[in-house]
C-alpha cells in the first residue's frame, strides 16, 4: 500500500490489527503499533482500542496494562479493559476497574455484565463473602435495570450465580425465571 504511494490512516490501521490478531501474529501487530507511532496515529481513540482490542485478544495481557494509562478512554477501552481482565480471571482487577470507570464514563450493558459476573466470582477472593462483593453484584444490577440498559442474559446469569453465592436462593430463582 505504502509502495503504491498510498496514505495509512487509523481506519487503515485498525483494519490491519484486526488481522493480525484474527491470524494470530503478535509480531505484526507489534510492527504495526510501532509504525502507529512513527506516522503519529496513536493518539486516534480508534486506534489505540484497535491496539489494545489486539493485545487482549493476542493475551499480551502487559501491553494491555500499558493501555491503563491511555488519556481519554472511551465506554469501547473501558470493555476492552474489563474483558481483559474477566478473561485472565482476574476478578480484583475487574471490580478496581470498573470502580474507576464509572467515574468516566456511562456504563453500557455489556460494561455492567463483567462486574456482576467479576463481583458473583468474588468468594474466591480473600475476604470477598465479607467485603460485600455479592452485594456490590446486586447493586450494579439495581442500578442497571433503574437506568435505561435492559439486562441480557449474561447478566442475568452473573445475578444468580451472586445471589446463590449470597444464599439468596429465592431471589435468584427470581431472576431465573426472567430469562
Amino acid at each position: 500500500m505504502r509502495a503504491e504511494g498510498l496514505e495509512v490512516n487509523q481506519v487503515t490501521m485498525a483494519v490491519l490489527l484486526r488481522a493480525c490478531y484474527g491470524s494470530e501474529d503478535k509480531v505484526a501487530g507489534c510492527q504495526l503499533q510501532a509504525f502507529a507511532n512513527k506516522a503519529g496515529l496513536q493518539s486516534h481513540e480508534l486506534l489505540q482500542n484497535s491496539i489494545l482490542s489486539m493485545f487482549s485478544r493476542l493475551a499480551c495481557f502487559k501491553e494491555v496494562m500499558k493501555f491503563v494509562i491511555i488519556q481519554n478512554r472511551s465506554i469501547a477501552s473501558w470493555n476492552i479493559l474489563l474483558s481483559s481482565y474477566s478473561f485472565i480471571g482476574d476478578v480484583s482487577r475487574v471490580v478496581k476497574c470498573y470502580r474507576k470507570m464509572r467515574l468516566e464514563v456511562t456504563p453500557s450493558n455489556e460494561t455492567l455484565t463483567l462486574p456482576i459476573s467479576a463481583f458473583a466470582k468474588c468468594e474466591h477472593l480473600p475476604g470477598g463473602r465479607e467485603n460485600g462483593e455479592f452485594l456490590e453484584a446486586v447493586n450494579v444490577f439495581e442500578r442497571m435495570q433503574k437506568s435505561v440498559i435492559k439486562p441480557c442474559k449474561d447478566a442475568l446469569r452473573a445475578l444468580v450465580v451472586a445471589y446463590t453465592n449470597l444464599g439468596a436462593l429465592l431471589l435468584g430463582r427470581g431472576v431465573h425465571n426472567l430469562m
